[in-house]
């Protein structure tokens, strides 16, 4: 039996299906891939929940919390203050030629409210640190970059050193800082 030469016709027909099978083959590719992606991104995040969460609300499988762990509500600690001097502070720069000044206005964190009575109970004091502080300053050490970070630092170190309560004050920061 002699094979009948195929014609263009039947070629096209024997093509279709093998076209139609490599386009099913591509979409099943791509919703694999998808499926894996929604997968890896649903298992970051929950990996990144987990290491988010504060240690102690995390026991380890099978294990009994530790009662003495736990937290008494009346203990946690209180949310920072803020306390604001409402008017600058103004000293003269130390070892100038001319009249030159120093003009700050300090914001003070502090743990909680008691601390904040405490602090404006002492504010005497408070302003007594930062005059002292801030006229040892000459122009040289005013036109570091890291001025604002020093002074900051000194004036917490000193600040709870005098005010001899602890540590109440936890950042000093300025709202303004110029030097005229």
């Amino acid at each position: 039996m002699a094979k009948e030469p195929e014609t263009p016709e039947k070629q096209e027909q024997q093509e279709q299906p093998a076209a139609k099978s490599g386009a099913k083959s591509l979409v099943v590719g791509i919703a694999l891939l998808a499926a894996l992606m929604v997968g890896s991104a649903s298992a970051a995040v929950m990996i990144a929940s987990l290491a988010l969460r504060p240690a102690e609300a995390v026991t380890p499988a099978g294990a009994e919390p530790d009662a003495e762990a736990s937290i008494d509500p009346s203990e946690e600690p209180a949310d920072p203050v803020t306390y604001e001097m409402e008017d600058p502070l103004i000293v003269n720069v130390r070892e100038t030629q001319q009249r030159r000044f120093l003009s700050v206005k300090p914001v003070f964190t502090v743990a909680s409210a008691k601390d904040l009575a405490t602090l404006q109970k002492d504010e005497v004091d408070l302003k007594h640190v930062l005059i002292t502080v801030l006229k040892s300053k000459t122009l040289e050490q005013l036109d570091d970059p890291q001025i604002a970070n020093t002074l900051s630092r000194e004036i917490q170190e000193q600040l709870n050193a005098k005010l001899d309560v602890g540590n109440i004050i936890t950042k000093v920061q300025f709202t303004q800082l110029v030097v005229q």
